[in-house]
């Protein structure tokens, strides 16, 4: 940070030390969902349960202690089926404890399917919010093929 004609290190001001996030370059996730359904109703909501590993070198910090734009959360997008984005930024589900480096836990993740039926892909991603997208940067995304058919009312 400039202040004045004076260059600050944050890290020495602030107590974030060498865990800081500094930058997209080392934010590096590997995703993983067990289960998802290949079929859905218009508008319905779900949730997946996603393994999230961080394989870069910085902590994730825990929503409680993350401050905008530093919190990283697990969200997705719906894709056509030539992988264009429809609807981005669909479902959020924050960090809720410190990620290591190398440590893998499991998240909960709700989505909305589309208002109208088609094929789709279903894409899930970390990001950091206010910053970009992980798979922006390289980082492996999740893409789901999933049929959303229209729901008949009664």
């Amino acid at each position: 940070v400039l202040l004045g004609q004076r260059l600050l290190d944050l890290d020495d001001h602030v107590g974030f030390g060498e865990n800081f996030p500094r930058g997209l370059a080392d934010f590096r996730a590997l995703l993983s969902v067990s289960s998802a359904p290949s079929v859905v109703k218009t508008g319905e909501q779900f949730s997946l349960r996603v393994r999230v590993k961080n394989e870069g070198n910085t902590v994730w910090l825990a929503q409680e202690r993350a401050l905008s734009p530093l919190q990283v959360s697990l969200g997705n997008h719906w894709l056509d089926s030539e992988r264009r984005v429809l609807l981005p930024d669909d479902g959020r589900s924050p960090v809720l404890d410190d990620i290591k480096p190398g440590q893998e836990v499991e998240m909960p993740l709700t989505v909305n399917a589309p208002k109208s039926p088609g094929d789709y892909v279903l894409e899930i991603d970390m990001v950091q919010e206010g910053v970009s997208w992980f798979g922006l940067h390289g980082s492996p995304t999740v893409q789901l093929p999933v049929k959303v058919e229209k729901r008949w009312s009664n």
